[in-house]
């Protein structure tokens, strides 16, 4: 059996989502070489999508110091741009139909409509992305043709939070590092500096950013 998921959008939430995914799936496929009744092992493919390559490199880096790039011969890793996903997908799903689940974690409508487009029927789409444009991409009709689940709204924090904090504390050494090729904090500037911080995270430019409010040191 093989299950092929794409994380469209490689941002800080979407690094934590691929960071995530790629623990609990790593775990899961530990679990499955295990169990005497699997008869059928469970490859997974994460396709993670970004046109900008400082992200995907960035999103790399990331992992192999968490130690998730190879950890299972069971899970295969792909980054990929926007135009290389289909192709991509076609070629490490099964039976080349798609994607199974797709996590957008852009909040645009061309990233829903792409995250559509990956998925086969009876996937699901999690969209986690905040969607502002006045108009929604998707129809009802689009979806129920292709049989397609969509969630998005806020998360339960309360229900999430303790495994959050587990995976704060196992990947510490990427999450409390600043800086450098694996610093999940690329910066810490100080609030005065905040109008060109969110004008450079907007055009991509940086990553994850804190502000210090008690520093005038600049950027």
């Amino acid at each position: 059996m093989t299950l092929t998921i794409a994380i469209i959008g490689l941002g800080p939430v979407g690094q934590c989502a691929l960071i995530s995914l790629l623990d609990m799936l790593t775990t899961i496929a530990e679990k499955s070489s295990h169990t005497s009744a699997a008869k059928t092992p469970l490859l997974c493919h994460v396709i993670a999508i970004d046109d900008v390559e400082s992200r995907r490199l960035k999103s790399e880096a990331i992992l192999r110091a968490c130690g998730l790039l190879g950890s299972s011969e069971a899970l295969n890793v792909t980054f990929s741009s926007i135009a290389d996903a289909p192709h991509v997908v076609k070629s490490q799903s099964q039976g080349g139909l798609g994607c199974n689940a797709v996590l957008e974690v852009v909040g645009s409508n061309d990233a829903l409509l792409l995250g559509y487009d990956l998925l086969r029927p009876f996937g699901v789409i999690s969209s986690v992305g905040v969607h502002t444009a006045p108009q929604f991409p998707l129809t009802g009709d689009a979806l129920y043709s292709k049989n397609v689940s969509l969630s998005f709204g806020r998360c339960p924090v309360r229900s999430v939070y303790p495994p959050a904090m587990r995976i704060l504390h196992k990947y510490a050494a990427v999450f409390g590092t600043v800086g450098g090729d694996v610093g999940f904090v690329e910066r810490i500037v100080s609030i005065d500096d905040a109008p060109t911080a969110y004008t450079k995270f907007h055009t991509r430019e940086w990553g994850k950013v804190l502000f210090d409010p008690w520093t005038t040191d600049p950027m």
